[in-house]
This record gives C-alpha cells, sequence and structure tokens, in this order.
C-alpha cells in the first residue's frame, strides 16, 4: 500500500509546483518580459529575407505552373502516356516491396 501512497505524494508535489510556475514568472522584472515581445533588428532581417525569398518561390511556382499547363494543353495525349507509365512504375515498385 505504500506505492499508491507515494504516487499520490508525488502527484501533489507537481501539483503544488505547477501552481507556482505561473506566479514566479509574473514576478520577473517588466524589462526583460518587454524585451521578448520587441523583435530585434536581427530577426527583422532575417523575417523580411524571408519574406523576399518566399515571394521569389511562389513566382516560380506559378511560373511552372503555367508552363505545365500549356505542355498539358498543347500535349494531351503525351501527359496521358506518362501517367500510365509513372501509375506502372510505383505499381512495380510497390509490388516487389
Amino acid at each position: 500500500m505504500t506505492r499508491p501512497h507515494k504516487l499520490q505524494a508525488e502527484l501533489a508535489a507537481l501539483r503544488a509546483e505547477l501552481a507556482r510556475a505561473p506566479a514566479a514568472q509574473g514576478s520577473k522584472s517588466g524589462a526583460s518580459a518587454a524585451s521578448h515581445d520587441e523583435p530585434r533588428p536581427a530577426e527583422m532581417a532575417m523575417d523580411t529575407e524571408l519574406t523576399g525569398q518566399l515571394e521569389e518561390l511562389r513566382t516560380a511556382l506559378a511560373d511552372y505552373v503555367g508552363v505545365a499547363e500549356s505542355l498539358a494543353s498543347d500535349y494531351p495525349l503525351l501527359l496521358a502516356g506518362a501517367a500510365f507509365l509513372l501509375g506502372v512504375g510505383v505499381g512495380r515498385l510497390t509490388k516487389r516491396g
């Protein structure tokens, strides 16, 4: 019967620790909390760079979609044959595995 008592004591200790955690975070200085809210210049530069790269990727993908659509409209039989061969290849690979 000592095992359930140990578990109950441990759970009570964990609950007490969780209850103290928000109070401890609230007692930190306001300056350190404010510094976490404001983005740093390095983070802003990375964010700007990432946004630019994502825009380039979106433009490139839009171009590739346009090329694929024009290819599909110009050569529909070629597209159907390629899809068939791709399906046969995937089927053979999964059958062997």
